[in-house]
């Protein structure tokens, strides 16, 4: 692994705990509440999405300047990491029996794995500035 690799997961493990802890606080706040799972989700991850694609562009992945396209495939990456992690959540809830508040740290991993590999590979590569 390369520094710069290595300097770039870092940042985006930094990035992805504090949008995770901001998110799985609404989450579990939601749910405390009697709001279903699923919605609780939902509204968990849009809280975070916005810190996650202003950190990851400039600081994890250093991109900067006009927000261009990678604002649009940041969304597309985040509709599909977002399925993803719901799939896992629901699975593990309705599938396996596990506690909600349990299903939703599995549905993270899912989520940070495939977040990071869509943006590093598709999102925030430097096209020609």
């Amino acid at each position: 692994m390369t520094n710069h690799l290595g300097h770039q997961i870092a940042r985006f493990f930094a990035t992805g705990a504090a949008n995770t802890i901001v998110g799985l606080i609404a989450i579990y706040a939601l749910m405390a509440v009697g709001v279903h799972y699923a919605i609780s989700n939902a509204i968990g991850y849009a809280i975070g999405l916005s810190i996650s694609f202003f950190l990851n562009r400039s600081w994890t992945f250093g991109i900067n300047g006009k927000i261009g396209i990678e604002a649009f495939h940041f969304l597309i990456l985040a509709a599909v990491a977002y399925a993803i992690n719901l799939s896992v959540v629901a699975l593990a809830v309705e599938g396996l029996g596990a506690s909600a508040y349990l299903a939703q740290l599995f549905g993270v991993v899912s989520y940070s794995v495939v977040s990071f590999l869509g943006m590093k590979y598709l999102v925030f590569v430097k096209r020609g500035r």
